[in-house]
């Protein structure tokens, strides 16, 4: 085997064990995760979706934050969920005007993310959202 073909497996292989001890690192020994807390939820009408208001803290190097998400009604939310409609640092209300269509009430905070519509997986599903002040 040439010398050009052992460095080359070399690196590699020191490149995989970093990569395996930084996923080891962040998967068991990360003090940094999220922690998601329901604040309120409501399901659509016809009981395909729900819409969830959380709250998500990540730790003392971030702010709390306020989040959306609108997700099939058999899914459950889980401390690596995020907001897929909106995000602020003052809470909402939420409520639902029909099927597919979420009525969200603006804080007068900072408003970090706020979609208009998104397509809930896996059935291509498209949600509104129309923001209220």
């Amino acid at each position: 085997m040439s010398n050009g073909v052992k460095i080359v497996g070399g690196v590699l292989l020191v490149l995989l064990v970093m990569l395996f001890g930084g996923w080891i690192q962040e998967r068991f020994f990360s003090n940094n995760s999220c922690v998601n807390e329901i604040v309120s939820q409501s399901k659509s009408p016809n009981g395909n979706f729900k819409a969830i208001l959380f709250s998500r803290d990540c730790g003392p190097k971030t702010n709390a934050s306020y989040q959306v998400t609108v997700m099939n009604h058999w899914e459950n939310l889980s401390n690596t969920s995020v907001g897929n409609a909106f995000v602020a640092y003052e809470a909402p209300e939420i409520r639902w005007k029909d099927n597919s269509t979420l009525y969200v009430s603006k804080a007068s905070g900072d408003v970090l993310k706020a979609q208009k519509e998104i397509i809930v997986w896996p059935f291509f599903q498209k949600v509104k959202f129309e923001y209220l002040n």
